[in-house]
């Protein structure tokens, strides 16, 4: 395959408040699987076009984060991924690939310092647990669950310890 891209990522403070965005576009173009391995391929028909599987095309993150003094830092992050195929290739000619939906979450967070060594931060990702709303799709509209499920809703606390 021949794969072309962009990233960027922007950080901009501001006083009190942090805002951090970055953005990956992957394009995929010139995809050719030799099947010449493949039992039930021909010796002329080895060569065949398709997908690459659970790649994204589009995927970004835009997080704020609020510091009201030294020692607490609040922040809520969104963070999408875009719709991908699953399959490398159609369904005999006649559907496009199956492709798994896309996923935008929702995370909010908090940290607080207790002195420079030692930090707390506590948090949910997926607050609207839209990871459990994710499905396969094809071109005719059927779906079905997917293959490779997601979490969901996350709580999770975190200590550190610098030393």
């Amino acid at each position: 395959a021949l794969i072309n891209g962009l990233e960027a990522q922007a950080d901009l403070s501001w006083k009190k408040w942090d805002v951090n965005f970055s953005a990956t576009y992957t394009k995929a173009t010139n995809i050719e699987f030799d099947m010449s391995a493949v039992p039930q391929y021909g010796q002329w028909d080895n060569l065949h076009g398709g997908y690459l599987t659970y790649q994204p095309e589009w995927e970004g993150t835009l997080r704020f984060t609020y510091r009201p003094d030294k020692k607490w830092n609040l922040f809520t992050q969104m963070r999408y991924v875009g719709s991908m195929y699953t399959q490398q290739f159609e369904n005999g000619g006649l559907l496009l690939a199956p492709c798994q939906s896309s996923l935008t979450t929702i995370d909010l967070g908090m940290k607080y310092k207790f002195n420079k060594n030692f930090q707390l931060a506590v948090g949910v990702n997926d607050v609207f647990n839209k990871a459990n709303d994710m499905y396969n799709g094809d071109y005719w509209g059927n779906t079905n669950t997917v293959t490779y499920p997601l979490q969901g809703r996350t709580y999770y606390t975190t200590l550190q310890y610098n030393f």
